[in-house]
């Protein structure tokens, strides 16, 4: 913006009446001169200002305009999130059941899952030679309840009809059990969760191997 200078200074006469007045009269128009100057630059100036305000205001309503979309954005992605945290259904944890010892065995099992690779505080810890429920085995044409003495598993040696023995499975070894983890556990989608089973041979009174996994709903 442009700011002018003028030239204020007063000439006076004092060589009589007319050339004083004369003189006066100059100085006024000077001064009239530089007010509306001064005027012209300050109704720039202020215009100068609406339009600065203007788009201050514009620079606003835009910011405005982005948290609207940028709270809009997060509210849809709260939503993802909590998508995937909503409880699933019952979950079935299968595993093949085992029969590697050579003699007669019934076979129960045992289940954990935790979201902590080390089973520190397993979410799940279910043994089917406690309770029955949500355990089941494959008898060849259907899944059925795990029974109170457990499942006979186990692998004899056979001689064929050339005299090889050969592995035979005996009762429900290689064929599958399964444990439906309860929706009221509360498992989540997205959640990656640490797995493991192992058996407990009824006759022997101890556990087997675990079997590890982990998986994500």
């Amino acid at each position: 913006m442009a700011t002018a200078t003028p030239n204020l200074a007063l000439t006076l006469y004092d060589d009589g009446a007319t050339n004083w007045g004369a003189g006066v009269n100059a100085n006024f128009t000077a001064i009239d001169t530089a007010v509306g100057t001064l005027q012209t630059e300050m109704n720039t100036a202020e215009s100068d200002i609406d339009t600065a305000e203007s788009d201050i205001d514009t620079a606003q309503s835009n910011i405005g305009t982005l948290q609207s979309e940028m709270d809009s954005a997060e509210g849809r992605l709260d939503t993802l999130e909590a998508d995937p945290g909503t409880p699933v259904n019952d979950i079935p944890i299968t595993i093949i059941i085992p029969g590697d010892n050579d003699y007669e065995t019934h076979l129960h099992f045992h289940v954990q899952v935790d979201e902590a690779a080390d089973f520190s505080d397993p979410i799940v810890d279910a043994e089917s030679r406690t309770a029955q429920t949500n355990h089941y085995y494959f008898d060849g044409a259907a899944f059925v309840v795990m029974p109170v003495g457990g499942v006979l598993a186990y692998f004899t040696w056979e001689q064929d009809r050339w005299g090889q023995k050969e592995r035979v499975r005996q009762g429900y070894a290689g064929r599958q059990y399964v444990y439906l983890v309860p929706n009221a556990v509360g498992l989540q989608r997205g959640t990656v969760y640490y797995g493991r089973v192992r058996s407990w041979d009824v006759e022997a009174s101890e556990y087997g191997l675990w079997q590890g996994f982990c998986f994500v709903l």
